[in-house]
């Protein structure tokens, strides 16, 4: 377990002893990368943008600056040094998921992408993926191989583009241009905080799979 996801797992409660939080490590994980694109940010745009309470909010906030991750002042929260780096260490593990039109693929209202690099290896069926989204009460996932310049299945010889024609596979190369080995999750759903958070457990499945969500 790298040594950000250790971190933000005991933020979390997913192994620290006691009650655990009403947020999750993938909160967490949503929480850095939206600062890194805005900041500072107050409470009450975390809370919509997160899909939680105000008072989970502030539960979460408390422990971020207990662990000096963010600093908090009258405009909002901010990362701190500290945070950057766990910040930068997430961005290396995953890419921030963004959401996708593709229903005709999900059958869902809402789709979310999201690319890992340097996980191959651990690919097994896609199987693992498609649960960790149905658990959130999504509708499943696709696993995606980055097989030289195609898009392939990893459990049968079957090429994306071949089977699923669409606009969204160029959409998929010009945002996040993905290279040969990357793997590309797309999640489906009929909540948008669902599409997006399963994004982020489909990718740990992955990175940390040991970690029950």
């Amino acid at each position: 377990m790298t040594y950000t996801i250790k971190e933000l797992c005991k933020i979390g409660g997913e192994i620290s002893p006691g009650p655990k939080p009403k947020f999750t490590i993938i909160d967490l994980i949503k929480f850095l990368f939206i600062l890194q694109v805005r900041s500072p940010v107050g409470r009450k745009a975390l809370s919509k943008r997160l899909g939680l309470g105000e008072g989970t909010i502030r539960t979460m906030l408390s422990r971020m600056q207990n662990n000096k991750i963010i600093e908090v002042g009258k405009d909002g929260c901010k990362l701190t040094e500290i945070g950057k780096r766990h910040s930068k260490a997430i961005s290396k593990l995953m890419l921030h998921p963004k959401p996708i039109k593709a229903s005709d693929l999900t059958q869902s209202r809402y789709s979310y992408f999201i690319l890992l690099r340097k996980v191959l290896p651990k690919v097994k069926t896609g199987i693992e993926q498609r649960d960790a989204v149905v658990r959130l009460g999504g509708k499943g996932a696709f696993t995606i191989i980055c097989s030289g310049k195609k898009f392939k299945s990893p459990s049968e010889d079957m090429f994306f583009e071949d089977k699923y024609p669409s606009s969204l596979w160029m959409f998929i190369r010009n945002t996040m241009s993905p290279k040969d080995g990357d793997v590309i999750i797309i999640t489906g759903a009929d909540s948008q905080v669902i599409a997006e958070n399963g994004a982020i457990a489909a990718a740990l499945t992955l990175l940390e799979p040991n970690i029950v969500i």
